[in-house]
């Protein structure tokens, strides 16, 4: 029973697969911090309206079916996230779940 030896080749493709593997894991880490951080940044771009309706007393000039919408959409993300396990679209839609209703109920306070 004599059993031959792995090719080189075929030692090399292992281990050059398992560098491969390796950076493809480290750009997907970075790739899902900047994901998270620009789904940051997104999200805070509720509280301008925010700050507008407090300061002007009044959403009339803000689309409520519009809003509600974007909570609607944020909300069936989230669930994505949940069911299939990301994560970073978990993460980034609770923050947009959260500001989109905070306007929804600025919208609605100010009417």
């Amino acid at each position: 029973m004599n059993k031959a030896l792995p090719k080189l080749e075929t030692l090399q493709s292992f281990f050059l697969k398992d560098k491969i593997i390796h950076e493809l894991e480290l750009h997907r880490l970075w790739v899902e911090r900047f994901m998270f951080l620009l789904g940051l940044f997104s999200a805070s771009m509720a509280f301008p309206q925010i700050m507008s309706i407090y300061s002007e007393k009044s959403s009339a000039q803000v689309s409520l079916m519009a809003w509600g919408f974007y909570s609607f959409s944020a909300f069936l993300w989230l669930l994505y996230g949940v069911i299939f396990n990301r994560p970073v679209v978990r993460r980034v839609q609770m923050l947009y779940v959260a500001t989109n209703l905070l306007v929804v109920a600025v919208i609605l306070w100010y009417r």
